[in-house]
């Protein structure tokens, strides 16, 4: 399932650290996108990135 995180370079334990944690951890199915920027460039800066990445995800795993 798509989920965002916000990278902090040189931050330990930063969001991203947990985010990729919490990704190992997860079950299939699932798939990582990552870009840089803050919280609201999966909107703004990447949202077409973004928005590719979750809409490929929903299509090929919630078919009727």
């Amino acid at each position: 399932m798509p989920a965002w995180a916000v990278d902090r370079p040189g931050v330990a334990n930063s969001g991203t650290d947990l985010q990729l944690r919490m990704y190992e951890d997860a079950l299939e199915s699932k798939r990582l996108v990552l870009f840089g920027g803050d919280h609201f460039a999966s909107c703004v800066k990447e949202g077409a990135v973004a928005l590719g990445a979750a809409m490929t995800w929903f299509s090929e795993h919630l078919k009727p």
